[in-house]
């Protein structure tokens, strides 16, 4: 695989959708009722695929999704 040449932001950016990611898996592991993990989830998850297509349209300068 090619290697990508990504500034520092990129890099920082990625990272946080990586620790937000750790998160969501920590908190599943809070003795916590089923259903609060699943709210959380369905509120965390949309959030965080926006700021992944985002990235990867400013990385990529093209938006896949665009219909």
């Amino acid at each position: 695989m090619a290697r990508m040449n990504l500034t520092d932001e990129q890099r920082n950016m990625i990272g946080e959708l990586a620790d937000e990611l750790d998160n969501l898996h920590g908190a599943t592991q809070l003795g916590m009722p089923p259903a609060f993990h699943v709210k959380q989830l369905q509120r965390a998850l949309p959030e965080l695929s926006a700021k992944i297509k985002a990235w990867v349209v400013e990385i990529s300068g093209d938006d896949p999704w665009k219909e």
